[in-house]
């Protein structure tokens, strides 16, 4: 049950989360692309960011490495197959010539770091690993927010009120400290339901 209740509270954390900075940001003009990308793509994959972070605080660092695994599989397979079963997904030209290559030069990249095979030793992502990898992420953005300037189009402009832009802050707040405390439950009794099952660490993780 208190597992059932934390994934409830980990997805309105997250639905608070996202809607809140979605209006701060339609309050200082933020393009659509910039809150598609940055803040629903951040924020939606913030439930997964906590409970890894968390993991690892708690000694289980497995579960990062699983969560990322096993999030990018559905998101592939599971979402997109679902999405194209309903409706065709129709693929843009700089879908094919930056996105997606890119895309799998990062699953590429990540494999290599995660088996050193620029420095050796034994299979771990370092602290000097997590500045490359944080810094094609901001690669990633640079490019993504440049490419989307060149190509701009006019948007039409949304209004945001001051009790608006307060409301959304709030949520904000509210959203993230709620998915902080549901995340750090959820790992828990996660972990201790599967542990109590005889479930191993890799399987627990994915």
């Amino acid at each position: 049950m208190i597992l059932i209740v934390s994934l409830v509270g980990i997805v309105f954390g997250a639905d608070f989360l996202v809607t809140g900075a979605v209006s701060i940001a339609r309050k200082y003009k933020v393009s659509d692309f910039v809150i598609g990308a940055a803040i629903i793509g951040v924020g939606t994959s913030m439930p997964e960011m906590t409970v890894s972070f968390l993991g690892a605080l708690n000694g289980n660092a497995d579960v990062a490495i699983g969560n990322v695994v096993g999030s990018n599989i559905f998101n592939v397979m599971g979402i997109l197959g679902l999405t194209a079963m309903v409706a065709p997904v129709a693929v843009s030209r700089e879908n094919k010539r930056f996105d997606l290559p890119f895309c799998l030069a990062v699953s590429v990249l990540a494999l290599l770091l995660v088996f050193n095979f620029f420095t050796g030793g034994d299979a771990v992502i370092s602290r000097a690993d997590s500045f490359v990898l944080l810094a094609v992420f901001l690669l990633f953005m640079y490019l993504s927010l440049r490419g989307n300037k060149k190509s701009e189009t006019q948007e039409v402009e949304v209004t945001i009120t001051n009790k608006q832009f307060i409301y959304g802050v709030g949520k904000v707040i509210s959203g993230l400290t709620l998915l902080i405390l549901a995340s750090d439950i959820f790992l828990d009794n996660a972990v201790a339901i599967a542990k109590s099952w005889g479930v191993n660490d890799a399987f627990i993780s994915i």
